[in-house]
């Protein structure tokens, strides 16, 4: 939980290094939440538009997108920064991380996460 909890807190100072693991972990608390979030989410529109009475799936599938949308806005800056640390740790130029917007970029992103720490 320390981990994210800096995702959300540290996402300011750029100029610290992000170790392999602690990026990886990160990744898979902020992927969990979100999860959870949207699966929780999607199961009480569910539940109130079945209580309303109104079988109407679309709705449910409108709340999860804009909720999912939220989310990714929410995490884009946290998430940039913490790419940036972890490839100034690998030994590369943070510019790297605009490969994100790129197509096929974020597959060398993948590969850089996965390096090892440069000393």
């Amino acid at each position: 939980m320390k981990y994210l909890k800096n995702y959300l807190i540290n996402f300011i100072d750029i100029n610290k290094k992000e170790s392999r693991k602690s990026f990886w972990v990160t990744m898979l608390w902020v992927a969990l939440f979100v999860l959870i979030f949207i699966v929780v989410v999607s199961l009480l529109a569910g539940i109130v538009l079945a209580i309303l009475k109104q079988n109407n799936t679309a709705m449910i599938y409108k709340v999860s997108t804009f909720i999912a949308s939220f989310i990714a806005i929410f995490n884009a800056i946290p998430f940039l920064s913490l790419l940036n640390r972890r490839i100034k740790d690998a030994g590369y130029s943070p510019v790297l991380s605009l490969l994100i917007f790129v197509p096929f970029g974020i597959v060398v992103l993948f590969v850089i996460t996965l390096l090892p720490t440069k000393k």
